[in-house]
């Protein structure tokens, strides 16, 4: 998945959100829906269609504009940071079903004040999302998607957020395959390797111990249950 932040859309297709203020029936529409799509949704929800729930999500395939994946944000759009992250994903999961291969989502059309909290919860969101468990399989999944934040100013402090935003989603999605990858693979010894080779060009030091400094250090509980399996233990620093 690759991210940018661009001031003009070149995506296939966009992201619009849409939300009820308190008990009035008229939705509120961010400013980059279409009229004709605004009009179409607003008539959803007059008949019931639709409730303008949180997450709610309406797709628009178009000729002769970039498709639009209409995303409701519950009552008064009262968000934060795990609830954008949950957008996110859901957005994802709906992108991919469609096949879309890049969108454009507007900073600017979230009704947060926080871009910066904003764009790095949106990039959590969508990374998590895309992690899947292939490594035994004999074809992983071709789908790979572009997403371009639009907003008015490319700052230093949203460029690091979203950094943030990757790096962090990056860390868990590691984590989980480390976790996901069965023990007669994912040895103490294979642990180790994994956790060094992960630290190679940062300022983490990573240390293994092997099975003789454990003894060493009198960690018996380690050494009594590594004695049941072929493999030596490591402990990790």
């Amino acid at each position: 998945m690759k991210f940018s932040i661009s001031s003009q859309s070149k995506a296939d297709s966009i992201v619009c959100f849409y939300y009820q203020k308190g008990s009035a029936k008229k939705l509120t529409f961010c400013s980059c829906t279409d009229t004709n799509i605004q009009s179409n949704v607003q008539k959803q929800m007059d008949t019931k269609s639709i409730n303008a729930n949180f997450s709610e999500q309406l797709f628009y395939r178009r000729t002769d504009n970039p498709a639009c994946l209409m995303v409701g944000l519950g009552e008064n759009a009262k968000l934060d940071a795990e609830k954008i992250r949950v957008l996110a994903a859901n957005i994802y999961s709906k992108l991919e079903a469609e096949k879309i291969s890049s969108v454009s989502i507007s900073l600017e059309a979230l009704p947060v004040k926080d871009k910066a909290m904003a764009i790095q919860s949106l990039v959590e969101g969508l990374k998590l999302s895309q992690y899947k468990f292939e490594t035994f399989k004999k074809e992983a999944s071709e789908y790979s998607l572009d997403v371009q934040f639009i907003s008015k100013s490319s700052n230093a402090t949203l460029k690091k957020a979203l950094a943030e935003g990757e790096t962090v989603a990056d860390g868990v999605n590691f984590a989980r395959w480390l976790g996901d990858c069965p023990g007669n693979f994912m040895t103490p010894s294979q642990l180790a390797e994994e956790a060094k080779s992960a630290a190679k060009g940062t300022k983490m030091k990573v240390t293994a111990w092997n099975k003789a400094k454990i003894a060493k250090e009198k960690m018996d509980s380690l050494i009594g249950v590594s004695n049941g399996s072929v493999e030596e233990p490591r402990f990790i620093i």
